[in-house]
């Protein structure tokens, strides 16, 4: 049997080789050769910017004809090309000397990402694994073997960047373009390998990815998720005329987050519609089922492309719906606290603690933070007023290992990541955990959430909306007031009493808490909090 699998997998790497023989110089030409592919290029050079660091020597490992490392090599980094194929190298080779970067491309190294045995540990300051040679590896072994290799040669707190095959974007380009292979889609989804000749034909053997499947793998390494990114199908429409409006959007000094859901909003709205067509365009948002806040996001995102084009529509009204705020508990945030990551675990716990949004937690820098005080002094976001916030003993401990550990510098980030890649490994963590204690309702716990449970805490402790305004950040006390959950507790909740006499004791126990309640006239103070 094990010799069966080791001659299965031998063919297999003979058959990826063989593709990518005859097909490399459709590699060089394919990430320029359509708007759509190019998008693919502009997305991947927009993170490797943002993550990469100022300099270094960076592995391109199955980089193929060196797209990307010319491109980094004109920006100034030192790179390795490392493929499997002889062909491709040969190419990449012509396509450095012609683009003038030969001496910063230090060596051109045949082998595969599953054996990286001729490069020591911690070689690289930043390892890419792009457009998909993870994907060729059938073998799970050789996946785990090939992920851990990627994290063995890179330096500690060096970024890597991996790009695989989705396996829902393969079932979604089989119903658009490969309709006669409809009879495999099953075996797709529930398996993820393709074989030509077994599973149809018109590429090599490749393995497809779930989101999770690629997390998982490197987590398994104690690698840091910083962020997911995916793309969908767009259209040449999308590609010609969203594009423009995107641009426009930066040029103003828009942050790139209204720009991110404006793009995912005009790319739906060209895909199931003529986004030039706004009667079509209010039929197509109306008829939707879905929130009205979702339906407002649409209606402003299709009113800056009307903007930019000069087309006359009457933007319809959709008031967001009002609906109380269903507060998680104490107990099941901890879990979810305990059940992360360490780096995970003290996002969450800040969170928790402070009601931070996302982005003010991911902009924190180092110096916000006053370990001695146990203070944070975040950069409120939406023009609020600035604001200190208190933590525990506990998750200045936390934080201070944190640091530590990841030999953060005073005006350095405290976590590298985004807003969006926070809230994606929250929700893939929320749903690890759901699954694990067979809880659905973990599964409906949101990361704002945990700003909600912050707000809600803090009014009842203090009774003090104004202080709960100003903890929030928030300009407009109608905005705490919605934040902010008035629940009467006294009549479900099971409280811890303590008694003292001593001053510095009552102090202790207010830090830690607890809620005074009267003194007793033979002088003993009596404090109380929920269990």
């Amino acid at each position: 049997m094990c010799e069966q699998m080791e001659i299965d997998d031998k063919r297999i790497g003979e058959m990826v080789k063989e593709w990518f023989t005859k097909t490399a110089c459709g590699e060089w030409r394919r990430l320029r050769q359509d708007p759509y592919h190019q998008i693919e290029f502009i997305v991947t050079m927009h993170f490797l910017e943002e993550y990469l660091p100022k300099h270094g020597l960076v592995l391109d490992a199955g980089g193929g004809p060196g797209r990307y490392t010319i491109e980094l090599a004109k920006r100034g980094y030192d790179v390795v090309l490392l493929d499997l194929v002889p062909e491709m190298l040969e190419l990449a080779k012509k396509k450095v000397r012609r683009a003038g970067v030969l001496r910063k491309v230090k060596q051109f190294v045949q082998g595969s990402v599953e054996d990286l045995s001729m490069f020591p540990n911690e070689r690289f300051d930043a390892v890419l694994c792009l457009g998909g040679p993870l994907c060729h590896l059938l073998n799970a072994k050789q996946r785990k073997k090939a992920a851990k290799e990627l994290v063995r040669v890179a330096k500690k707190e060096a970024p890597i960047f991996v790009s695989v095959i989705s396996r829902i974007g393969l079932l979604k380009s089989i119903l658009v373009a490969f309709p006669h292979e409809m009879q495999y889609a099953k075996h797709h989804w529930k398996v993820g390998d393709y074989v030509p000749g077994l599973q149809g034909e018109g590429f090599t053997a490749a393995h497809w990815f779930l989101p999770e499947e690629l997390c998982e793998l490197f987590e398994k390494q104690e690698v840091e998720i910083l962020e997911m990114a995916g793309l969908e199908e767009p259209s040449i429409n999308y590609a010609n005329s969203i594009l423009n409006v995107l641009i426009k959007l930066e040029n103003e000094g828009r942050s790139k987050y209204t720009i991110a859901d404006s793009d995912k909003r005009l790319r739906y709205i060209s895909k199931y519609t003529n986004i030039n067509d706004p009667e079509q365009v209010k039929q197509l948002i109306a008829r939707k089922q879905c929130s009205n806040s979702y339906k407002k996001g649409l209606c402003l995102a299709y009113n800056r492309y009307c903007k930019y084009y000069k087309i006359q529509w009457e933007m319809p009204k959709y008031e967001p719906e009002q609906h109380l705020i269903k507060i998680p508990t104490k107990e099941k945030l901890e879990m979810l606290i305990a059940n992360a990551g360490r780096t995970m675990g003290t996002k969450l716990q800040i969170s928790m603690e402070t009601g931070l949004r996302p982005i003010e937690l991911i902009n924190l820098k180092v110096k916000d933070i006053d370990l001695d005080q146990r203070t944070i002094y975040p950069t409120t976001a939406k023009n609020g007023a600035p604001r200190k916030l208190k933590i525990s003993k506990a998750l200045r401990d936390r934080i201070t290992d944190y640091i530590t550990r990841n030999k953060r510098k005073p005006n350095e980030r405290l976590f590298k990541t985004t807003p969006r890649g926070y809230s994606k490994m929250f929700r893939l963590t929320r749903n690890k955990l759901a699954k694990k204690l067979q809880d659905p309702t973990i599964s409906t716990i949101r990361l704002y959430d945990l700003r909600h449970y912050f707000a809600t805490m803090l009014y009842h402790k203090t009774r003090d909306i104004l202080l709960v305004r100003q903890q929030m950040g928030h300009r407009r006390i109608e905005t705490t007031m919605i934040y902010t959950q008035l629940l009467d507790y006294d009549q479900e909740q099971e409280w811890t009493c303590k008694a003292t006499t001593n001053t510095d004791e009552a102090q202790q126990l207010i830090e830690a808490g607890f809620e005074y309640v009267t003194t007793t006239p033979d002088k003993l103070m009596l404090f109380r909090k929920r269990k």
